[in-house]
């Protein structure tokens, strides 16, 4: 292209006091040059178009399909995970998920672990067809273990609730096959066992299940029938208020779903692997500074401002208290 073509003379001596260039005339000059570009350029162009088109896709992903982020614009924090989307994908998953029995004379083992720099590591042999634990190891220190609930119960009273079928706190083979697989009637169901167990005065069943679930899931887990899998995570995704978080451990991505107390303090949530369906563990999370988890079977400490803290389980069916270890 010559510098003396006539458009661009017209743009660049146009002198002070003459008309504007008309809008064909820029027109024109500007087609020249970007043909000019890329006639002079081709391999360049081809070779950023894959990478800024792949960018371009990974920020819009990033950012929900939201625009594309300008310069000197701050970058958003990424949207929680949506509830009820996330129990949608668990509950098809959770018809295929295979239940694991606990033969007779065999125990359920179940390691728990919290974060690095968290310590902590509990133990638990569970008795294949009570649910009460015969051996409780704490960072390899043996603990009792009769461990009576609610406050103020005894272990023979617990042992005469394991007698008359068992409970959620227990839960039996005998309970697990007796559970409903409607979800109206099994939330019923649990809702009229919290209710026993929560002692005096006015309950309100919602703002306990997701811990007395945690507690079920936490010495069942690998029993649970797909039908009865599904039913439960039918009553989890029904619940209101529903909270959901993404957690990643060691790189692997896990979602906690739950609900906060009913001072807004405290998140207690489920932990769910959505690799394989299934409740690996359970997550808290901390709204308030001096905010205090309740009572579990794992301890965790004072949380503060945006503090959050989680428990991993692994299972395993063993013939003694003495594997593994």
């Amino acid at each position: 292209m010559s510098r003396h073509e006539p458009d661009l003379v017209a743009v660049r001596d146009l002198p002070p006091g003459r008309p504007e260039p008309t809008a064909e005339s820029v027109a024109r000059t500007w087609h020249t040059i970007s043909q000019h570009r890329v006639a002079v350029h081709p391999a360049r162009r081809t070779r950023w178009l894959a990478p800024v088109a792949a960018a371009a896709t990974v920020v819009a992903l990033a950012v929900g399909g939201a625009a594309l982020l300008a310069p000197g614009r701050p970058t958003p924090t990424p949207a929680a995970p949506n509830p009820q989307e996330v129990m949608a994908r668990l509950i098809e998953q959770a018809g295929h998920v295979p239940a694991e029995p606990v033969p007779p004379g065999m125990l359920l083992y179940r390691r728990s672990e919290g974060p690095e720099g968290w310590k902590e590591v509990r133990e638990t042999w569970f008795d294949g067809q009570t649910a009460l634990p015969l051996r409780l190891r704490v960072d390899g220190v043996d603990q009792p273990v009769d461990a009576p609930y609610p406050p103020g119960s005894t272990a023979e009273e617990n042992r005469r609730v394991v007698a008359a079928g068992g409970s959620w706190y227990f839960p039996t083979p005998r309970w697990l096959a007796e559970l409903p697989i409607d979800p109206a009637a099994l939330r019923a169901t649990l809702d009229e066992e919290i209710a026993s167990y929560a002692g005096p005065g006015p309950v309100d069943p919602e703002a306990h299940l997701t811990n007395h679930l945690l507690t079920t899931f936490a010495a069942a887990e690998p029993r649970l029938s797909p039908q009865a899998r599904v039913a439960l995570y039918e009553v989890i995704a029904d619940l209101d208020g529903l909270v959901a978080r993404e957690v990643v451990v060691d790189g692997h991505r896990y979602q906690a779903v739950g609900e906060r107390d009913p001072a807004g303090k405290l998140l207690t949530a489920l932990l769910f692997d959505p690799a394989s369906g299934r409740v690996v563990g359970e997550y808290h999370e901390y709204a308030e500074r001096g905010a205090t988890a309740p009572p579990t079977p794992a301890r965790f400490p004072p949380g503060t401002a945006g503090a959050s803290s989680y428990l991993l389980w692994t299972f395993a069916v063993v013939p003694g208290t003495d594997q593994p270890g």
